[in-house]
């Protein structure tokens, strides 16, 4: 261990106590949370009242904006007053409709006997409305998906129907579970830093993500600094967990505006890169064993995938073929580390 593990490892214990202080208490556990509404309806519509220029305009002016959702599901209709932002850095500058974060009144989802802790939830759209691409926040849905397999520790997303007070059509969003209901779900809690260290993290599940990444060849992200990232404590142990997200320019994608950094030597986000060179060959050699025993659940996982397209399924599993041909191969899998 180096004096960098130990720095890290001091912050961590100086800020974790403060990071968790403001417990979700008792009720967590009774009632649940409005992403779960939406999750067990099949056929789920947003309604928003605010224009998508407001929402942007006020932003860029540090004012929040102020409005209203309504939620149809099937057997429902729920109606919340909300705080509307424009999300996703990116997005935010180059998409038709940037990704909506919604912030609703806990007063409110109390009336509805909803969990008032998990009061946050996001919408991301298409990026651009072009035919060629027209599937895209539906393969992005299938990522989620397959990390979900891949892993017990990945954030929900939903297909759902969303209209805007400005648009005429309705346009397919994916609604993402917020940090709040995972730290509900799946017993964690987050710990907002900017720099961790990969060695003081659960390691089995730190080279799952590193291979996942691979698979779906996606080099928008660092554990180090936290970039597509998160950072949480497992309750139970007090392990740490990395947890990743926004998956939109990963090569599996292949959004029209994804490009790989140029710290990195590929030209195309296509083309897979290794991310983290210091691994040891013990655990990548775990870690392959893992996805070749889950190989055939993730084949089933894009055959059931009814949501997308034919073509689309296609193309997607003949590219996690290609990631199988990689990591089968001896040779080639020990050049991942080099």
């Amino acid at each position: 261990m180096n004096y960098k593990y130990f720095l890290i490892l001091g912050f961590l214990l100086i800020n974790i106590p403060q990071a968790f202080s403001n417990s979700y208490g008792n009720d967590t556990v009774d009632y649940p949370s409005l992403y779960d509404i939406v999750a067990k309806s099949n056929e789920v519509v947003f309604h928003i009242s605010e224009p998508i220029k407001l929402i942007k305009k006020n932003y860029n002016k540090e004012i929040v904006t102020k409005g209203n959702i309504r939620i149809s599901t099937q057997t429902d209709t729920l109606h919340f007053s909300a705080k509307l932002e424009p999300g996703g850095k990116n997005r935010r500058e180059i998409c038709n409709i940037p990704p909506i974060k919604i912030d609703v009144k806990k007063e409110e989802l109390i009336t509805h006997s909803l969990n008032k802790h998990c009061d946050k939830v996001k919408l991301v759209f298409q990026c651009m409305v072009n035919k060629s691409k027209s599937e895209s926040i539906k393969q992005e849905k299938f990522v989620y998906d397959l990390h979900a397999l891949v892993t017990d520790y990945s954030r929900r997303a939903s297909l759902v129907k969303v209209h805007i007070a400005d648009k005429e059509k309705f346009y397919d969003a994916l609604l993402l579970e917020d940090n709040k209901d995972m730290d509900v779900r799946l017993n964690l809690k987050r710990i907002k830093t900017s720099v961790i260290s990969p060695d003081v993290i659960n390691r089995p599940e730190y080279v799952k993500m590193c291979l996942f990444q691979f698979m779906i060849a996606n080099s928008d992200w660092s554990a180090i600094l936290g970039h597509n990232t998160e950072l949480y404590k497992r309750d139970a142990d007090d392990m740490l967990i990395i947890v990743p997200y926004d998956f939109d320019y990963a090569g599996i994608i292949n959004n029209d505006y994804a490009v790989p950094s140029e710290k990195l030597p590929i030209e195309h986000v296509t083309q897979r890169y290794f991310m983290d060179k210091k691994l040891s060959l013990a655990e990548l050699e775990e870690g392959v064993k893992y996805f070749i025993a889950i190989e055939k659940d993730i084949y089933q996982l894009a055959a059931d995938a009814d949501y997308l397209s034919e073509g689309s399924r296609k193309r997607m599993t003949q590219f996690i073929e290609d990631f199988y041909s990689i990591i089968k191969n001896e040779k080639k899998r020990a050049q991942l580390l080099k």
